[in-house]
């Protein structure tokens, strides 16, 4: 769903509860080495699950997200 609504290739990795830690090691390992972060990730960093975008599912998500928008803006004072 999330690759099909910002229509870009999403890859999952193990242990997701660890990502802002890994992340943060990255950025210190690739400062020392003076190499680029996405670079050093992708040699370092196991993909679990790569999830290409649906050009035509997007065009749903699109469509249905008017739609919310409007049903939003018509229904706000109900619940402000």
């Amino acid at each position: 769903m999330l690759a099909d609504i910002t229509g870009r290739t999403i890859e999952t990795v193990p242990n997701t509860q660890e990502v802002g830690a890994m992340g943060a090691t990255l950025v210190v390992a690739a400062g020392i080495n003076k190499t680029d972060v996405l670079e050093l990730a992708k040699k370092l960093v196991k993909v679990v699950q790569v999830y290409t975008p649906d050009p035509e599912n997007k065009a749903v998500y699109d469509r249905n997200y008017e739609v919310f928008k409007k049903i939003y803006k018509a229904n706000k004072k109900n619940f402000t």
